[in-house]
């Protein structure tokens, strides 16, 4: 399987930024790395060069091609593809396409120098015969020299060319030796200082000192039968013939080569003094960045097995220290082949990095024994409390009975018992106890619990025994007054029995004289009830009269509003919203009443059924009134009376009416009283505002 993704980006100030995803990816493993840099033009073929050498990855006989993603156009800054291979060598291969050179001098410059220093082997693709065409494009090696410092150590140089017939590199070789290597002859006849038509070319003079070891490959015409086959052996030779990347002897691997990524991109001198002088940080950072991911290995695998507050874990707290001992040997275990990866780092620096390893982790497992420690004392705590706690109930069930006061030889028996109990405590303690702090804490038991509720005991005993005796010597001063009380309380009794005889012939004679009283007051009374009941028959039958009257009057008010329904327009009746006049109290309450407009008069009751059965509030004349809309311009009305009054009238039942006869009482309170009421609707005041208006006018011209 083959990983593709973009390593170093192109920003638009012309500035290198790393993919922080191909980071990640690349940090993941820490085997070495053989690295390969493919640089040419745009119009050299090198991408698809490229591509074909990593189709040819494919095993011999598979027919699928190798699937990897690729830039969808011309490539911009770098892109990396990395391959797992089956080389021992070369476990981990990572391919570099290089963006074409040829724009941006500078840029191609920056860009060469950063993954030729990086590379195990440079590549350089060109198409057709090598002429002053091709140094001319390589121009960007001026600059480069800048870039990359004195003295830079690059690999190998291996230059491929591409669409080259094999008539035309004969032509330029003029070899006869059928054995001969044309490929690397062709190279030399046009590196060779001594034979080279180009050594006078700047960028043929930068190039043979950069790279004095160079190899070339010649590949057919694509067209070529040949081609394919080509193009597999020059894979298998380079992957046969490289080696990882080291640099000072270091092998690079993910962690390390973006580290030096990441400086080269964001350089400030020459990228040969990243390697000189800052190599030692280089390597110290490398080395943290290790021992950091170690100890996260080693973390994970020890708290895995250790509760949280989310989950339980295979180990629970309280357990014994040795447990967490092979926990931590375990975790070790499980962190070692990352700290393996310290070893190429060289022997001082795998020293240092086992240190800090060792430190963190001792710290880490100091830290949950700590914890195993404060769970073991609390855990251990409590279960003593609990168990001392029982044998308090039982003991104190004894010591504060009050129906049996406590002897001395009882408290003897308590602490007896109270010290078998504690020996069978110990038992479920050893038994139940768990954790490092179970010693601990039974022996600060024993020195100062046990001890403390001893002496409990004592002055509970000393304190028991004193209040037994008090009580004692109480109870017989109580004896002793109780005795004289009782002496005292028969004399009085014998004098009290004399008196109470006494007492008594004097109440037989006022029982006497009672008894003739009571006589006299009974036939009193029975002269009374005789009036009484003679005044309530004449009640009775002004009772009756009044509800003939009632129902005499309701059939005529009935027949009134009967024969006025059918002479002229008829009644106006419903209901409407009254405020009260006050009353005793002086409330003026809105209430709802059934009213009742007759000719000129108005009349109201509770409801319509009170109506029809006589139960009249009030009635008036509503000549000379005034009907008035309210201020609030609402569904509200009044009625005015005239300037001299009107003439209102109630209707009392029963016994306290003003005229027994008709229940009709005037009301000389109401006769300059305003009545305000509210319809439901506009168009029910309107209705009456209208009558009642009508009403008025019609009673002036009677």
């Amino acid at each position: 399987m083959i990983k593709s993704m973009e390593l170093i980006r192109v920003d638009a100030d012309d500035s290198l930024s790393l993919n922080e995803e191909a980071v990640r990816f690349l940090q993941e493993s820490y085997d070495a790395l053989t690295i390969f840099s493919f640089h040419g033009t745009k119009a050299s073929g090198k991408s698809a060069l490229l591509h074909e050498i990593l189709q040819a990855s494919a095993p011999e006989g598979q027919t699928n091609a190798v699937e990897f993603d690729a830039p969808s156009a011309d490539v911009t800054g770098v892109w990396m593809y990395v391959e797992e291979t089956a080389y021992a060598h070369a476990k981990r291969v990572v391919y570099l396409d290089v963006q074409g050179y040829g724009e941006n001098e500078g840029l191609d410059a920056l860009l060469f120098g950063i993954t030729s220093c990086l590379s195990s082997n440079v590549i350089n693709c060109s198409v057709g015969q090598i002429d002053e065409h091709v140094f001319d494009s390589l121009s960007f090696l001026q600059p480069a020299v800048d870039v990359l410092g004195e003295k830079p150590t690059l690999p190998g140089l291996t230059w491929i060319i591409r669409e080259l017939a094999t008539k035309d590199v004969k032509a330029i070789v003029n070899s006869a030796d059928p054995s001969a290597d044309l490929d690397q002859l062709y190279l030399q006849a046009v590196l060779n200082p001594k034979t080279s038509p180009f050594k006078s070319s700047l960028a043929w003079q930068i190039l043979t000192s950069f790279f004095p070891k160079r190899t070339a490959s010649i590949l057919p015409l694509s067209t070529s039968p040949a081609y394919g086959k080509k193009v597999h052996r020059m894979r298998k030779t380079l992957l046969e013939t490289s080696r990882a990347k080291a640099v000072q002897g270091v092998d690079l691997h993910g962690s390390l080569f973006c580290h030096l990524l990441s400086m080269l991109c964001g350089r400030q001198s020459h990228i040969t003094d990243v390697f000189e002088k800052d190599w030692t940080s280089v390597i110290q950072s490398d080395l943290l960045n290790v021992v950091e991911m170690a100890f996260e290995t080693y973390k994970r695998a020890f708290d895995a097995e250790l509760p949280t507050a989310e989950r339980p874990g295979s180990i629970e707290l309280p357990c014994d220290t040795q447990e967490l001992k092979a926990l931590h040997a375990t975790a070790n275990v499980a962190a070692q082949p990352l700290m393996a990866k310290v070893g190429a780092l060289g022997a001082d620096n795998a020293a240092l990095a086992a240190n800090l390893f060792l430190d963190l982790s001792t710290q880490h497992l100091a830290k949950w024994i700590d914890a195993n420690d404060v769970a073991s004392e609390t855990q251990c705590m409590k279960l003593l409390q609990s168990l001392h706690t029982e044998i308090e109930h039982v003991l104190q069930e004894r010591l504060l009975n009050p129906s049996e006061p406590l002897r001395l030889g009882d408290f003897k028996a308590i602490l007896r018992a109270y010290q078998h109990n504690v020996q069978n405590m110990v038992v479920t303690y050893a038994t139940d106890a768990q954790g490092p702090k179970k010693m601990v804490v039974l022996s600060r038991f024993y020195s100062t619990l046990m001890p403390k509720y001893l002496d409990y005991l004592v002055q509970l005993g000393e304190e028991t025994m004193k209040g037994q005796t008090t009580a004692a010597e109480q109870a017989v001063v109580k004896g002793q007054n109780t005795l004289a009380k009782a002496t005292q309380a028969k004399l009085e009794a014998t004098d009290s029995i004399k008196n109470s005889q006494r007492q008594v012939q004097e109440k037989l004679v006022r029982n006497a004289h009672m008894e003739t009283r009571l006589k006299s007051v009974f036939q009193e009374a029975l002269d009374d009830v005789t009036e009484l009941h003679d005044k309530a028959k004449i009640q009775g039958n002004a009772l009756e009269a009044q509800a003939f009257n009632n129902v005499e009057r309701t059939a005529e008010r009935v027949l009134e509003v009967s024969q006025a329904a059918q002479a002229d327009e008829g009644v106006l009746e419903g209901y409407l919203i009254k405020q009260g006049g006050g009353g005793v109290f002086g409330r003026k309450n809105w209430k709802q009443r059934y009213f009742l407009l007759h000719k000129n008069i108005l009349s109201y009751a509770k409801t319509k059924d009170d109506y029809e059965r006589g139960k009249i509030l009030k009635e008036f004349s509503i000549v000379g009134c005034e009907i008035k809309d309210s201020t609030d311009a609402g569904e509200g009305f009044e009625v005015w009376p005239p300037s001299s009054g009107q003439t209102v009238f109630d209707y009392k039942q029963g016994l306290f009416g003003s005229d027994p006869t008709l229940g009709r009482r005037k009301v000389d309170g109401d006769s300059d009283r305003i009545f305000y009421l509210r319809a439901s609707t506009m168009e029910v005041k309107d209705q009456w505002v209208q009558r009642l208006r009508r009403a008025v006018v019609q009673a002036q011209h009677h």
